[in-house]
């Protein structure tokens, strides 16, 4: 399984949650997570960046991950 998020962190907070949580619960089942940077910014190269269970992210951003077999 593939994945591709939008994270909005100040929505998640109305609902009672965060991107945190989102990390977490695709860590907790197996996902590899990434964050893709450089999307928004027309002077930075794209790029995937490693997201773990510390990982904070305090603004709108978009996730890859993809659940590592058993």
């Amino acid at each position: 399984i593939k994945l591709l998020v939008e994270v909005h962190p100040e929505q998640l907070l109305k609902f009672h949650s965060s991107s945190k949580d989102v990390i977490l619960f695709l860590l907790d089942n197996k996902f590899q997570v990434f964050e893709i940077g450089g999307l928004r910014d027309q002077h930075q190269k794209p790029g995937l960046k490693p997201l773990d269970k510390d990982s904070r992210i305090t603004e709108n951003t978009m996730f890859y991950a993809y659940q590592r077999k058993s």
